[in-house]
């Protein structure tokens, strides 16, 4: 999703800023390389850890030459993977509200470093952080948490997630018109009312929204360009609960898997976002 600034005024909420950023997890398995291999001079980037070493390699779109050729990519994927292995965690709005939703409900203390735009965990918190990964999803099946994901029709992947907290909260306003989150779901609210969304279609330059009350046509433009952008563009969208555990497996799976090779390989563990 791309977030920028409407003439009427800018974006807020839990996706606007960073909020939209993906979160990644790397394990270096084995030293970093000090030079790229000659093949793919020019095609990436050294990454520095706060202390000034080297500690990966990443592509560098855009400032490459010319675009980066399928095999070009394929070829440095593999060279990377010589020694790091790199994990999806999961949008940082969602990551963010399942750490807000957890504090006083288990562990999550080690897990606050997801919260930064970088960071560096070491192999005795990546063994911690394990833990606390897996305490979280023990607690979430247990307790039968739910959230809301965004569907396209017959898919059973989220596009997008959303873990209501305590008190609704507004997931991207722009101008007079928000959409906004509670324990019942989405709210869209423009125009001085408010109206629970079920899903929406966009089809040109038209939205059309499902309420319980049937479909509404969304005719403000901030309306309209939220409806799409909380809906990464997909030209139609059901919302439907959902267990949050499915919501964050990313972090939940992938996350522990990065922590434990981490801690076994008493290397720790690099987190960025993009």
């Amino acid at each position: 999703m791309t977030v920028s600034v409407h003439q009427t005024g800018q974006l807020t909420g839990t996706l606007s800023g960073r909020g939209h950023d993906q979160l990644r997890i790397v394990v270096l398995t084995d030293a970093v390389p000090p030079h790229l291999p000659p093949e793919l001079q020019d095609l990436a980037r050294p990454v520095y850890d706060p202390d000034g070493h080297l500690c990966d390699w990443r592509l560098d779109l855009a400032h490459a030459e010319q675009p980066v050729r399928p095999e070009d990519f394929q070829r440095f994927i593999a060279w990377r993977a010589r020694y790091a292995a790199e994990r999806y965690l999961g949008e940082r709005a969602l990551i963010t509200a399942l750490l807000d939703w957890a504090a006083h409900r288990c562990d999550v203390s080690t897990l606050q470093v997801l919260r930064l735009d970088h960071a560096r965990v070491d192999y005795h918190r990546a063994l911690e952080m394990s833990r606390q990964l897996a305490q979280t999803r023990q607690y979430l099946e247990r307790h039968a948490a739910t959230g809301y994901g965004l569907y396209a029709p017959g898919s059973r992947r989220a596009i997008r997630g959303f873990i209501p907290g305590d008190a609704p909260a507004t997931v991207l306003g722009l101008g007079g018109a928000a959409m906004t989150l509670t324990a019942d779901g989405l709210t869209l609210r423009h125009g001085g009312s408010q109206t629970p969304v079920l899903g929406w279609r966009v089809q040109e330059s038209t939205v059309t929204i499902r309420t319980p009350d049937g479909e509404q046509p969304v005719t403000a433009s901030d309306a309209a360009r939220l409806v799409r952008m909380v809906g990464r563009q997909a030209p139609e969208i059901e919302v439907r609960q959902c267990p949050v555990n499915d919501l964050v497996a990313p972090l939940l799976s992938f996350g522990k898997e990065a922590a434990d090779l981490a801690g076994t390989a008493h290397n720790g563990l690099y987190l960025y976002s993009s």
